[in-house]
């Protein structure tokens, strides 16, 4: 369902700020919860990069390998294989200065204030 909305959707544990993704992996959001958590982040809000990224967007960090680059008109969808699995959106000229399609590895990051967490 995520897919055809386009949107991440991850369901975890809350804790605090914390959420603890079911299948491993961990993020960092801009909200208190406790409990069970749907985690909603849009593709725009993922910065993909070759190298780990520092900064702000450093709570929410995660290594994967280049699953899947699909050309949608004058964006591209990056999905990211890693813990947890995402997909990022971005511009063609992304797609040719990070040589996404030769593969490889990336990282993938997302501002805590970019992920939307919800009670299922």
């Amino acid at each position: 369902m995520a897919d055809l909305v386009g949107v991440n959707l991850l369901r975890g544990i809350a804790r605090g700020t914390a959420v603890e993704l079911d299948g491993g992996g961990r993020l960092v959001t801009g909200q208190e919860m406790a409990g069970q958590v749907l985690a909603v982040i849009a593709p725009h809000d993922v910065s993909v990069t070759r190298d780990r990224p520092d900064g702000e967007a450093s709570a929410n960090v995660w290594p994967g390998q280049i699953g899947a680059v699909d050309l949608m008109g004058d964006r591209v969808r990056v999905r990211v294989d890693g813990t947890p699995t995402i997909t990022a959106e971005v511009t063609p000229a992304a797609v040719d200065a990070l040589n996404l399609d030769v593969g490889g590895q990336l990282w993938a990051s997302t501002l805590p204030s970019a992920i939307h967490p919800y009670s299922p």
